[in-house]
């Protein structure tokens, strides 16, 4: 096959090289026509591009020529006959002979062929007249015909992926086009369901991230490119460590208490675990704001061609239920026409906390001990029985100054990333094999890490008569995460005269002075988590062309990810005066979808109308089956992780199988470039509802005109270059609710009964509820100015979600605590979303553009009927927002006392949580807007660009990391911020910090934990962050000649590299003080090409 292949590469690379220069020697007698074409492409390469109807009436050929040009031949072949030539690059495109010219009052039947700048046919590209409207498509062999025009008439051609190009007809009628790859955003290729358009011939709400975009970032998870890219789209990232989750919205929460996570689709095939963590074990990943190990982190994203995120109803209804709450495509290179190419790239770099907590230095911490002792009227003592035990003051060395930050989180993390590929092919066979390695190291001080591998391939094969086309895409990653399990944060507040925790030989330290510690962070660290996962997507895809107008395909597709993990506390992490005992875990998860939608496409032109149909079925099921093993008990580490060594193991295992049944229809219509629509239905079916109600219909409408190709335009054209005005509205679904909600479940006790387990009912049967509905209102201005060098978007958007599904409150009597219910709850999402691109300066050696995205979103809750009774009365709040504060009030810290206070709302003289007690409606909408902005700077051989990521918004401060744990709060033996160091010390004093206490007697700890239910811990949260850096230098001429490279880069880039924000806290985005902030990078790389 690998020999077959390069033979082949062979033949076509020596018949380009033949060019048109060369002689022909024929012989022929009365040979057809076609024959004789056949003999000249044996003996030059040149591909004939005509069809069976034009050779019908041509006559046989004689001739007899020896060593004569191509022309001389070809004029020999084409003489007497109807048809004539003409030659593009490796093209000769057969014509039907007419007269060259007419007069301006005569029409013309033109035709011709439609190639790109590489000489590719094209097909499906649409040529009309501008003076006529009339309109026509280009065939499978790029050939079209259009009569009755005008010879001082224009056409007009538009390709998706490609520069509009309007041509003069000029009285020619035999017409050659070659098309430029689109570069500007208005006909650039964008991904949609089931299908490829256009920015400026879309009726729906798509954004784009391009390769060269995420290849500008260094990040390990490819949704770490989002940022600041997307409107509507907000992205935060849980923690700083290897495979750390993210949380992504698309246009609000939508749902109450289900899930408002988007639909992610790779290669045209969902993804099995869409974001949820892949985990079974718990690690340090899974602690505060964390959801595991993001399944997403297996994906290079140097395999990505294109991320497009579909919002409106429009773009995603045609995805029924999954589609409810946004659609992200990721679509992967694959190999491109062209000579063999082996390209090759490599970086290395290094990342940093992006900013510590600033805490308290010895002295400073000392002296609040001392004042919280004083507060509290109790004296310091030595005595660990005495309520004044203080080993900090009166015990340990107080001239040590140790910042524990830097000691745990202040080393330099280390990443690697290569990349080797080979692509290629010819016009009808291209094929690419991708492989890359990725390792990267933590900023823990131990030998922590990641690593990665993975190869993809894709070929992609179309018959010589262009009417069967296949492709086969396989992506495979192998990845291992070395972490730690829990407790890695609980040095943030170490004091700094703690004394030493490990000695000279690295051993575990559990007490000085005589003085045991509760705990040591080294222990923690030496704590052992390893999670191995892979991650298989195959995915074929067959399309034959029965008609010129008919089209079927088949999707199919298989997603696998299979992952075991492993965590161990050995005895020799633990504190010896504790009589510890070993434990270990393992836990396997493995997750199986597969899918199949058969297709069929119908394309036709009437007039001046393209009309294409769309239908088709889909079958996907998602099988997850998981287990975990508790071993404890070990007496021995020697014997850790043996199973049947461990004097207590506990099993548990799990299995859900989710089918999903669907059929789908989308008409669209395209009448002469100006009047757009597009209709689509689907009928879906999941087997996550009851036998009754699995089965729901949704459907959307979305029509656009663009009015700069109306007659009235002319006189504005040459500044409103591009207008079109679009809307869409539709229904889509949501079924995020987990299997077998619907069914009665049981659950095995712990321990068996004379030898027998028992089972106890945990759900009660439920067959009544159906799906939660999405109702999407979408009206956009699209705007191009000067030659499309300029364009705006300014949208509005209304999503109306109702029939929510909730967690309804049952008596204590029935045994439950709650069921799945259908609520007439209505949430609404509205907003405002700006998008400006420009090209500021474009010229050969100088290039410039800006791009800006601005969104305004408002969520709010418009009913819940019932909300005072249910369990949510103390959550939501009508015509507020679901993010809303709805907490206790704080009233600041009396000057008199030094304590805080609240509101005594009910005037009970006494403070108390609830929708009954003394909760108060706060801010909402706690995000304000949020958006990006990005520039890109090219000159001759020198690139570079920037990004700006920025939002407006609430959020919760260090005053709840540090009060919602009454054991750690200020006055205690645990180091606090320096902004404490604003706290109450007398009367009178005016400040947000109560008075330091060290015991729980006093008037202060006793208001903590109202303090951290109230809204005093919540702040501003806003930020602008230079979130990427990027600058890249080209090397050619003679260093690339000599070293016969095609092509030589060289690149630096940085990651989250500023943030300028007033946030009380470490990170504004993560807002967890304890965990690990996302991360500053600086990588450095080169890439070449063979």
């Amino acid at each position: 096959m690998r020999a077959l292949f390069l033979f082949t590469m062979l033949i076509c690379l020596e018949a380009a090289a033949k060019g048109y220069g060369q002689t022909i020697s024929l012989e022929l007698q009365n040979t057809p026509l076609e024959k004789a074409l056949r003999e000249i492409t044996s003996q030059t390469g040149l591909s004939f591009i005509y069809t069976r109807a034009q050779l019908k009436n041509t006559q046989p050929v004689t001739i007899q020529l020896k060593d004569a040009s191509i022309k001389d031949v070809l004029n020999k072949c084409f003489a007497n006959q109807p048809l004539w030539y003409a030659i593009e690059d490796k093209y000769v495109v057969v014509l039907d002979r007419e007269r060259k010219t007419v007069s301006s009052k005569d029409t013309l039947h033109i035709q011709g062929i439609i190639l790109s700048e590489t000489g590719e046919v094209l097909e499906g590209v649409t040529i009309a007249s501008k003076l006529t409207g009339k309109i026509t498509l280009s065939s499978k062999s790029g050939n079209y015909k259009i009569t009755g025009i005008p010879s001082r008439d224009v056409l007009i051609i538009t390709c998706i992926g490609y520069n509009k190009l309007e041509l003069p007809v000029e009285g020619k009628n035999n017409i050659v086009v070659r098309l430029k790859i689109a570069e500007g955003n208005l006909d650039e290729a964008i991904v949609i369901a089931y299908g490829k358009t256009s920015k400026r011939l879309t009726t729906g709400n798509v954004s784009k991230i391009a390769s060269q975009q995420i290849k500008d970032q260094p990040v390990t998870n490819p949704l770490g490119a989002l940022y600041g890219r997307v409107p509507g789209l907000v992205l935060s990232q849980s923690n700083g460590l290897p495979g750390a989750s993210f949380n992504i919205r698309i246009r609000g929460q939508n749902s109450i208490d289900q899930g408002s996570e988007p639909l992610f689709i790779i290669d045209g095939i969902p993804y099995a675990p869409n974001n949820t963590g892949i985990n079974v074990l718990s690690s340090i990943l899974d602690v505060q704001n964390g959801k595991g190990i993001s399944p997403f982190t297996s994906i290079d994203p140097s395999t990505i061609e294109s991320i497009e995120v579909l919002k409106d109803a429009d773009a995603t209804a045609i995805y029924g239920s999954r589609g409810a709450n946004g659609v992200i495509l990721i679509t992967t290179k694959k190999g491109k026409e062209g000579k063999t190419q082996i390209n090759f790239s490599v970086n290395a770099g290094f990342s940093k906390v992006t900013k510590y907590a600033e805490m308290m230095d010895t002295k400073e911490y000392l002296a609040m001990r001392k004042e919280a002792f004083k507060n509290d009227d109790i004296i310091p003592s030595t005595d660990p029985t005495d309520a004044g035990f203080a080993p900090d003051l009166l015990i340990w060395d107080t001239s040590i100054n140790t910042n524990w930050q830097k000691k745990f989180i202040g080393n330099t993390a280390r990443n690697t990333d290569a990349m080797i590929s080979v692509s290629g092919g010819s016009e009808q066979t291209q094929f690419l094999i991708n492989g890359t390695v990725h390792r990267e190291t933590t900023v823990f001080p131990t030998g922590l890490n990641y690593k990665r591998a993975g190869i993809n391939t894709s070929i992609s094969h179309t018959s010589a008569n262009r009417r069967l086309q296949l492709e086969f895409r396989n992506m495979s990653s192998f990845d291992q995460n070395n972490l730690i399990t829990v407790g890695g944060s609980s040095f943030v507040n170490m004091i700094p005269n703690m004394p030493a925790l490990i000695d000279n030989n690295g051993t575990l330290l559990w007490e000085s002075a005589g003085i045991q510690f509760n705990s040591n962070p080294y222990a923690f660290l030496r704590s052992t988590y390893t999670a191995s996962t892979q991650n298989i997507i195959n995915n074929i895809s067959i399309r034959y062309q029965l008609y010129e107008s008919i089209g079927i395909k088949l999707n199919a597709g298989y997603n696998s990810i299979h992952l075991s993990d492993n965590s161990s506390m050995p005895i020799a992490i633990q504190n010896p005066n504790n009589n510890p005992t070993g434990n270990a875990g393992i836990g396997k998860n493995q997750i199986q979808s597969w899918i199949i939608e058969p297709q069929v496409e119908y394309i036709t032109q009437f007039l001046k109308n393209k009309m294409t149909v769309l239908a088709g079925a889909s079958w996907q099921e998602n099988k997850q089956s998981s287990s975990y093993t508790k071993a404890e008990g070990y007496t021995s580490d020697d014997l850790l992780g043996s199973l049947a060594a461990a004097p207590t193991t506990r099993a548990y295992n799990s299995f859900s199988d989710y089918k999903y049944l669907g059929a789908f229809v989308r008409i669209t219509n395209n009448w002469s470039n100006k009047y757009l629509l597009s209709l689509s239905a689907r009928r879906d079916g999941s087997s996550r509802f009851g036998p009754s109600k699995q089965f729901s219909n949704f459907g959307s409408v979305g029509a656009a005109w663009i009015f700069t190709n109306e007659q009235f335009s002319e006189g504005f054209n040459k500044i409103v270059s591009f207008g079109k005005l679009r809307g869409s509205y539709g229904l889509t679904g949501n079924d995020q609710i987990g299997n077998y909600k619907y069914l009665d479940s049981w659950e095995s006790v712990n321990y068996s009964y004379q030898g027998t387990v028992g089972l106890y009912p945990t759900g009660i049967f439920n067959n009544t509820y159906s799906w939660e509905k999405n109702k999407k209102l979408e009206i956009s201005l699209d705007l191009g100015f000067i030659k499309d060098r300029i364009s705006l978007s300014a949208t509005y958007f209304k999503n109306r979600s109702d029939n929510q599904l909730v967690s309804y409150i049952l008596p204590t009597q029935t045994g439950f605590t709650s069921i799945i219910r259908n609520f007439p709850a209505i949430v609404h999402n509205t907003g405002i979303e700006l998008e400006l691109n420009s090209k500021i300066i474009k010229s050969k050696s100088v290039n410039w553009s800006v791009n800006f995205n601005l969104s305004v979103p408002r969520n709010k809750l418009v009913s819940f009927t019932g909300i005072e009774s249910s369990s949510y009365a103390s959550v939501y709040v009508e015509k507020k927002a679901l993010d809303v504060i709805y907490k206790i009030k704080s009233l600041g810290v009396d000057p008199a006392t030094g304590v805080f206070s609240f509101l005594d709302v009910n005037k009970d003289n006494a403070i108390s949580e609830g929708y009954s007690g003394d909760y108060v409606v706060g801010r909402d909408n706690l995000i304000r807007y949020y958006g990006g902005l990005s520039s890109e700077l090219t000159y001759k051989k020198v690139r570079f660009s920037v990004l700006f990521e920025f939002r407006r918004q609430t959020g919760q401060t260090l005053f709840y990391s540090i009060y919602q744990d009454q054991r750690i709060i200020p006055g205690t033996m645990n180091n606090q911020p320096t902004y404490l160091l604003n706290r109450w010390q007398k009367a009178g004093d005016i400040t947000s910090v109560q008075q330091v206490t060290t015991t729980s007697a006093s008037a202060a700890y006793e208001q903590t934990p109202f303090f951290s239910m109230s809204d005093g811990v919540y702040g501003d949260a806003s930020f602008v962050r230079l979130k990427n850096v990027s600058v890249s230098y080209s090397l050619t001429g003679k260093l690339t000649d000599r070293l016969r490279l095609g092509a030589l880069n060289i690149f630096c880039a940085a990651q989250n590299f500023l943030t300028l924000s007033r946030y009380l806290g470490t990170d504004p985005e993560s807002q967890d003080f304890f965990s690990v902030s996302p991360l500053k990078t600086i990588a450095l790389g080169l890439s070449m090409t063979f």
